[in-house]
């Protein structure tokens, strides 16, 4: 009990959630899926048989408890035949039993209206009626007048205001009378195409009329003009237009509804509205976008008929503006809209050649379509359509145009090409601390530092220091390059860990490349990106000097790199020092042989700063060996030591030399190793050299006398210069400035200075240099109480020629300005000096000038105040050397000498110099005055000016403008230039010798210094900011040897003048550095003298010194000679053989122009060929295909399609035998690849034309093609019995696919009758590695864009064919089950049109032939003849099963046949809450499903047929015999009907029976309980027995008493 104060406990009654439902609504069956445990229930009994074998639910129906496993069983176990067909058999038999228990369908009884011919009136009456809408159709049915198939009979039926449905009728009405009179032999009636073509004409003429108003000239002879006005332009029109028009669209949409409309024919005129050949304006095309809007999926279902309409939207945007601008804004929103949806809706449409020529119009377009979308949710579809979008335009763009991909080698090869010309371009003026060349590592998805680009850029960069033909001095590039890698160093310490093991590794791997790492072979096949491992003469020495000064910067280990080499062992050293004696071969190691082993590095690399002993014996035994203990080395350090002894005693305290010093007493020095040469000279020379001047110093404290001779100075400079020693020579000058004040010895150091400045700034020593300057000024000024001029002349250069840090260049400006106000006067006028001539013709005339300095002080004491006094002084030089007043017997030259010493004493005493004043004078009047000179007076300015230039008075550029060029320009202006003339030219080029040859042997001087004086002017003369005057100079002398009015024998002294020239190193290198410089002044001097095009065009090459082509020459152009060259062709000699190619175009081009017309085009073409024949047979790699295409970019065009054509005939070749073996096919591939590539590059150079291309070949071409391609279908289809894999296959695909596309770029957009066969066999292969056989997304996709640019290409008769032949070997059923839907998709849209019929679009339409589906076509265009009913329609008797065929539509079109069912009626009465009413009206179910779905679902006692039932008739609908579900065994009642009233025989039904009578066994023991059957109902209870009872009877439902 409970506690007092609480309430009773309820009993706990298990029940489910409120949202599961009963089992059933009568009974007490439980809930769907709920089952908790209740006492008392059978599976709560702890019986025997529960607890052995578990419960198990019985059965509530008998009939679940059968199966036919038995009765199918048997005859499936039969051997006499297949199962299947034994069960075909079987169910034959059924359905042709059912078939004779039911009566057939009745023929059809339907018959039209008859068509008459009526009088006007009755006519008129007739169509009064029709008009009405009250008046009964029926009656109007019963005769219908003719009609005519015009627009005039629809406008007639507009005018009399005729309904739009009756209209339709009407029309309807027509066309079937006209099918139905037809004969039968017409395979398709054509009477939907003509009323279609009504319909669409009689809608094109009222848009035409609304086009906007002109003006027409009724007669040239007339001024009168007629304004053809628009329907739209007055109100009553408009209204009146619009009313048309809308009946014209309400008409139109029932013809589309009603499937009278042939959708072809209407859309093949929606595309041709588009095209514009009906010259719609934009205004009037609006309304063709709304037409396509409103059926747009049947519109983009084909891209036949929507591309046409894409392709419209496009042009009609782009005249919107211009054509009707008050109406662009509507104009441009609804042509945007609609693209927007084609492209949401199908992307592949907009596959063709005008969309990707107006790709930027799409883009916009889309973008303006984007702007009148909701702001909030556009975000999403903008990037999915835009990508999308990119995407099209990119596949339509590649199929088009061809274009290579951009792969890794094109890439890099112009990536390199670019990077060398950045590195080419360097000069002393470029800051290489702004220049950052080496990037710093990326940082990577992964989160490392990516060195890719770094080790790219790097290796360029070692590459071009250390190659013979690149720009610049090559002594200095080495230096140029550490400076690059050091500055990077210092940006990437920061960044980078580990920096100096990152650059250690990456200079290895450029060494292992170079084969001077390990000792490996070298590649078969030469790169063209690098200089290869055979290396130049010279190469090797640079690559010395390289690594020696990345050595010495702590850029490169040379400890460890001595390890690395340790570990590789020296089996290719020589063995016991027994190295190879240079001097016996009377030649430098370097110039030895050009093939070095792994160790020569380690031999020869010259270690700048000193290393430990240990370090040094270790490289002994990698080297020589462990046993070795004198090596030649050791030999030759002793003989070097003993040379130098004997050119410098003074060093050892000997007596000063008597032999003069030359080269041929330093002969071991000279050819010695790097490395040896470093410890003699830079450690043991350049100490013993410090030794002396520091005690030289020391004595020259008390005695004025210089720390060094200036003679063993020069020896030092010499010996350290010819070795590569320069920073012996750094350290060498800077001592001296910090000792010596002698004024020649330090104007010898300056000169040396000045003679290698490349090298200061690349080893980036400038601001260095400048500051010991500034210091040994600044000590000069403390001893002298002066600046030195000379320092103070060489900083100005400085600061105007290189690039210098802020804080230098001040102290510059302030030590000159400081220079400057000290000669500045006190007093200064701006009044013209007094003339200075007679005072000078007076020292002239009395001592010849003897004293040149005092007179310059005298002139300057007496007229400093004058600002103009050094220009009155330079005048006064000028005449009184033409006067030549002095006494004769003194030598010009002495003279000159002593002019030269007044001016620079007058310069030395002017603040600002008198170097301004004397370029003035060359560039005004002395130009006449030196070409008006006589050679006396001429040759004493030229040594005067050559002395001033030596003192650093004036540039030594300064005398090649005023006394050279001029000249040569003169030369070149006259007409009559001839041999008398030439001395005037001979001295001039003397000049030229001296300056830049360094030629003193037209100078009349013994001057010791002169030799250095010459090289340090002519390193100033070829400086960058100067050299390109001198090019030009030279220019004009090779003009001047070509001109036909050139005296012969001066032509042959200019030719020799300049081979001379050119033959010097110095001059030819620098001038070929400079390769744009030489080529822009040559190319002005061809277009200025087109008569001396051949002779420049030579000399031209002449300069440019070739070795790959010099030896190429229009006369002899053979395929040997070009297969050579290719062979050497990289990106280092690139710029050098590019140029020389196009000159011997040039040449060619003359020659055909100069000789025998045949005979001269013949040997062109010849030419051309032979080299696009060995282009062609040449095995180029990508990379080297890349740099041909930049070789050639220029070249003829005749060049460019003859190259084109022969690849093309070479694909044809190897088409032939690519794909015989599939096994083989890798290997084709590649080969067909490398042709195609080196085709496709040199096609995106110049288009050839379908002419050059001979029809026949083509042919030929297009048929291997066709071929090739049904070989691999068929290897698709076979690809399994080969080894070869499926995606070689594809990839094989992919590039005959690439191929005909650039074929189609040659021979033009179409194919004529082959693209039949193109597009059929393409569709094909299509289909299988599209899902059919393999799935491909990118192979399918490439030949499915192939086919749409291929059909947009056919004229109107080829597509008529092609239409024809797709529709007969593609039809759609034919299409494999396995092809995913979006490729389905997409071959429906290119393959023929195939209407949709709405109203037979659920109907049977096809038929199996020959074991294949096949559309039929019995039911096209029958909607014609199925005409609305207008008959009183009766209602068929609920339980009739007979099928009347009355009806407009046949029923014999769709094969029917009765099933015995009834059909039953929509009024039958309300079914709610049956389950019943959910079926369909015509049941076919057999009887044991019906069953089964009856013995779980309570039915109401009202039957489906609508009449109530009572008592034990009210069970099921199975009961009636008459009921609606009536089987094929209508004798036989349902199972629960009448349920066993006893036991069954357990034997299995025969098949005749088996529906009808399900198998009855003895149930097992289960539980009775009542169920309510119908709420309905007078109180019928039935007892539902799960099992039988043990008395053996069956308890049978209380049946109601009847009265």
């Amino acid at each position: 009990m409970a506690k007092s104060g609480q309430e009773p406990s309820v009993p706990y009654e298990p029940k489910p959630p409120d949202w599961i439902v009963l089992t059933t609504k009568d009974g007490d069956l439980g809930y769907h899926g709920y089952h908790p445990p209740q006492p008392g229930r059978d599976e709560e009994i702890l019986s025997e048989s529960n607890i052995l074998n578990g419960y198990f639910e019985p059965h509530f129906v008998a009939g679940e408890l059968w199966q036919g496993t038995e009765t199918f069983g048997g005859v499936f176990k039969q051997t006499s035949k297949n199962g299947l067909d034994s069960l075909q058999d079987i169910m034959a038999k059924v359905l042709a039993k059912r078939a004779q228990l039911h009566a057939v369908v009745d023929p059809n009884s339907f018959k039209l209206p008859s068509r008459v011919t009526f009088a006007s009136d009755k006519r008129a009456v007739w169509f009064k009626d029709l008009a009405d809408s009250s008046f009964p159709l029926q009656r109007l049915a019963k005769s219908v007048p003719v009609g005519y198939k015009t627009i005039e009979f629809i406008e007639m039926l507009y005018s009399s205001s005729t309904p739009v449905d009756r209209t339709f009728w009407y029309i309807h009405v027509l066309g079937a009378i006209d099918i139905q009179a037809r004969t039968r032999n017409t395979p398709r009636p054509s009477t939907s195409i003509e009323w279609t073509n009504v319909i669409t004409a009689y809608m094109k003429r009222q848009l035409l009329e609304t086009a906007i108003p002109t003006v027409v000239k009724t007669s040239s002879a007339i001024s009168r003009q007629n304004v053809r006005k628009s329907k739209l332009s007055d109100p009553e029109g408009r209204d009146e237009w619009v009313a048309r028009y809308a009946y014209s669209l309400d008409l139109l949409r029932l013809f589309y509804d009603g499937d009278l409309l042939d959708q072809p024919t209407f859309l093949t005129w929606l595309a041709s509205l588009s095209t514009g050949a009906d010259g719609l304006s934009p205004h009037q095309f609006v309304f063709v976008v709304r037409l396509v809007d409103e059926y747009f999926d049947l519109v983009a279902s084909n891209r036949a008929f929507s591309t046409p309409i894409i392709e419209g939207c496009l042009l009609q945007w782009i005249e919107a503006e211009s054509s009707a601008p008050q109406y662009a804004k509507f104009i441009s929103n609804e042509i945007a809209t609609l693209v927007l949806r084609f492209l949401c809706t199908n992307g592949d449409l907009f596959i063709t050649r005008t969309v990707a020529t107006h790709r930027s119009t799409l883009s916009e377009i889309i973008a303006h379509a984007f702007a009148l979308l909701d702001p909030d949710h556009v975000d999403r579809l903008r990037g999915t359509v835009t990508g999308k979008l990119q995407n099209l335009l990119d596949r339509a763009t590649a199929t088009i145009s061809i274009t290579l991909p951009q792969d890794d080698d094109t890439s890099e090869v112009q990536t390199r090409l670019r990077d060398i010309e950045s590195l080419n371009d360097l000069d002393v003026s470029t800051d290489l601390s702004a220049f950052e060349f080496l990037p710093q590592p990326m940082q990577s998805a992964m989160g490392n530092l990516d060195f890719r680009i770094f080790s790219r850029r790097l290796a360029t960069l070692l590459s071009w220091a250390t190659h013979p033909d690149q720009a610049g001095n090559p002594e200095a590039r080495p230096y140029i390059a550490c400076s690059l890698i050091a500055l990077w160093k210092q940006r990437a310490i920061a960044a980078v860990p580990n920096t100096s093991q990152v650059l250690q590794r990456y200079l290895l791997a450029w060494l292992e490349e170079k084969g001077l790492l390990r000792p490996l072979l070298t590649t078969a096949l030469k790169s063209p990106l690098s200089s290869g491992i055979t290396r130049e003469k010279g190469e090797m020495e640079a690559i010395l000097s390289l690594f020696g000064d990345l050595v010495r910067r702590r850029l490169f280990s040379f400890s460890d790199f001595l390890t690395r080499m340790t570990s590789y062992g020296n089996s290719t050293s020589p063995q016991n020092g027994d190295t190879p004696d240079p001097l016996q071969q009377g030649m430098s190691p370097f110039t030895m042989s050009t093939d070095f082993d792994h160790l020569s590095l380690l031999r020869f690399i010259p270690l700048w700063e000193k290393v430990p002993d240990q370090v040094l014996s270790q490289r002994k035994i990698v080297l020589y060996g462990i046993r070795i203990k004198k090596t030649r080395e050791d030999l030759t350090e002793k003989e070097i030591r003993a040379e130098i002894r004997g050119v410098l005693p003074v060093l050892f305290n000997g007596p000063t030399a008597s032999e003069p010093f030359s080269k041929e007493r330093l002969q071991r020095t000279l050819v010695a190793n790097k490395f040896v040469q470093a410890r003699v000279l830079h450690h043991w020379l350049l100490d013993l050299v410090k030794g002396h001047i520091a005690r030289m110093s020391a004595i020259s404290d008390l005695h004025p006398t210089p720390v060094l001779a200036l003679s063993d100075y020069r020896i030092l400079t010499d010996i350290f210069a010819w070795t590569g020693c320069y920073f012996a020579i750094w350290e060498l000058n800077r001592m001296m400035l910090q000792h010596t004040s002698d004024d020649d010895l330090l104007s010898a150091v300056l000169s040396c200075f000045r003679l290698y400045l490349d090298i200061w700034v690349g080893t980036l020593l400038v601001d260095q240099l400048t500051q010991n300057l500034l210091e040994a000024n600044a000590r000069l000024k403390e001893q002298m109480r002066k600046s030195s001029k000379n320092i103070l002349t060489f900083l100005s250069e400085l600061k105007a020629s290189c690039i210098l840090s802020p804080a230098i260049m001040g102290l510059i400006d302030y030590e000159q300005e400081e220079a400057r106000r000290v000669l500045a006067p006190e007093i200064s006028t701006f009044s013209p000096a007094p003339p200075l001539l007679p005072h000078i013709l007076a020292a002239v005339q009395n001592d010849s000038l003897t004293q040149p300095g005092d007179l310059a002080t005298t002139i300057w004491y007496k007229n400093r105040e004058h600002a103009d006094w050094g220009s009155a002084s330079w005048q006064a030089v000028i005449a009184a050397i033409n006067g030549r007043s002095w006494n004769l017997s003194i030598q010009n030259t002495e003279m000159a000498h002593r002019f030269a010493q007044f001016v620079s004493s007058v310069d030395a005493h002017l603040p600002d110099g008198l170097g301004h004043v004397i370029k003035t004078w060359f560039e005004t009047t002395g130009v006449v005055a030196l070409l008006q000179a006589t050679d006396e007076v001429w040759l004493t300015l030229r040594d005067m000016c050559l002395s001033l230039a030596f003192d650093g008075v004036i540039a030594p550029g300064l005398l090649l403008d005023g006394f050279v060029y001029p000249q040569w320009q003169l030369a070149l202006r006259h007409r009559d230039y001839d041999h008398h003339q030439w001395p005037r030219l001979q001295r001039t080029l003397n000049l030229v010798s001296i300056l830049v040859n360094c030629s003193s042997q037209h100078l009349d001087t013994r001057d010791s210094r002169l030799e250095t004086y010459l090289e340090t002017s002519r390193v100033r003369i070829i400086h960058p900011s100067h050299i390109h005057t001198l090019v030009d100079g030279i220019v004009t002398l090779f003009i001047l040897k070509h001109n036909q009015e050139t005296n012969s024998a001066v032509q042959l002294r200019l030719k020799s003048f300049l081979s001379d020239l050119l033959d010097d190193a110095f001059v030819s290198r620098n001038i070929l550095s400079r390769v744009k410089l030489l080529r822009n002044s040559f190319h002005r001097a061809l277009d200025a003298y087109p008569n001396c095009r051949t002779g420049l065009i030579n000399d031209f090459r002449l300069c440019l010194r070739c070795e790959a082509t010099k030896d190429l020459e229009p006369s002899n152009l053979m395929g040997l000679q070009w297969a050579l060259i290719l062979d050497k062709i990289d990106v280092w000699t690139f710029e050098k053989i590019s140029l020389d190619l196009k000159l011997v175009q040039q040449l060619l081009h003359l020659k055909d122009s100069t000789e025998d017309g045949l005979f001269g085009r013949f040997q062109h073409q010849a030419a051309l060929d032979e080299f696009a024949n060995a282009l062609i047979n040449h095995p180029l790699t990508a990379s080297t295909t890349a740099l041909l295409r930049e070789l050639l970019k220029d070249a003829d065009p005749i060049l460019i399609s003859k190259i084109i054509l022969k690849g093309l005939g070479k694909l044809r070749e190897t088409f032939s035998v690519a794909f015989s073996n599939l096994d083989d096919l890798p290997a084709s591939l590649r080969s067909v690849k490398e042709v195609f590539r080196l085709v496709v590059t040199f096609g995106q150079l110049q288009k050839t034309s379908e002419a050059e291309w001979p029809l026949n070949e083509r042919d030929e071409f297009l048929g291997i093609w066709m071929d090739q391609m049904s070989a691999l279908k068929t290897a698709i289809q076979s690809h399994r019995e080969h080894s070869i894999g499926i995606h070689n296959i594809c990839d094989a695909i992919c590039l005959m696919a690439r191929v005909i596309h650039f074929v189609i770029e040659i021979i033009g957009p179409s194919l004529g009758p082959k693209a039949v066969g193109f597009v059929a066999l393409l569709i094909e292969i299509a289909i299988l590695v599209g899902g059919g056989i393999v799935y491909d997304e990118i192979t399918c996709q490439l030949l499915l864009d192939t086919v749409c640019i291929f059909y947009d290409d056919c004229s109107k008769d080829i597509k008529g064919q092609l239409v024809k032949v797709l529709s007969e070997r593609f039809p759609t059923t034919s299409l494999p089950s396995t092809l995913p839907l979006q490729v389905r998709i997409r071959l429906d849209s290119i393959l023929p049109f195939i209407p949709h019929d709405k109203l037979a679009a659920g109907l049977a339409r096809a038929q199996r032939t020959g074991g294949l589906y096949e559309l039929t076509s019995h039911l096209r265009g029958r909607p014609w003849e199925w005409i609305p009913s207008i008959e009183p329609r009766d209602e068929p008797t609920p339980l009739a099963t007979r099928v009347r065929n009355t009806a407009v539509m046949p029923l014999e079109l769709f094969g029917s046949t009765s099933r015995g069912e009834a059909i039953s009626s929509e009024t039958d009465g309300d079914h709610s809450g049956d389950v019943w009413s959910f079926r369909d009206s015509i049941a076919s179910e057999d009887l044991l499903t019906r069953a089964w779905k009856e013995s779980r679902v309570a039915w109401d006692v009202k039957s489906l047929d609508g009449i109530e039932k009572s008592g034990a008739s009210a069970f099921s609908p199975g009961a009636s015999r008459t009921s609606v579900y009536m089987t094929t065994s209508s004798g036989m009642t349902s199972p629960i009907a009448a349920y066993p009233r006893g036991p069954q025989p357990s034997s299995a039904p025969t098949v005749e029976t088996l529906i009808a009578e399900p198998m009855d066994v003895e149930p097992s023991r289960g539980l009775k309980r009542k169920v309510r059957l119908d709420d309905e109902g007078d109180g019928d209870e039935v007892m539902v027995i799960s099992e039988q009872p043990k008395s053996g009877r069956t308890i049978k439902p209380k049946e109601k008493n009847k009265k």
